[in-house]
């Protein structure tokens, strides 16, 4: 992908092509892509575990939080 007078240039076809009601969200650092968070204990940590909205492709399961106030969305 590269941005060119002000175009964005995909480096490859789309998977599934987009119509007139799509909406597309690009990401230029998917910094927190494809993480797997499991079978943790988590104590006096707070919320817990959190999922930011650049988060792709997580898994998280299996986690135990102890002691936090409330759930991060791994609860």
């Amino acid at each position: 992908m590269d941005v060119a007078d002000n175009k964005l240039i995909l480096d490859r076809p789309w998977d599934l092509d987009p119509d007139s009601e799509s909406r597309v969200a690009v990401l230029r650092y998917p910094t927190f892509q494809d993480h797997i968070i499991v079978d943790n204990q988590l104590e006096d940590i707070g919320t817990g575990i959190h999922c930011w909205g650049d988060g792709i492709g997580w898994m998280i399961d299996g986690n135990r939080r102890y002691d936090g106030y409330r759930s991060g969305c791994g609860r």
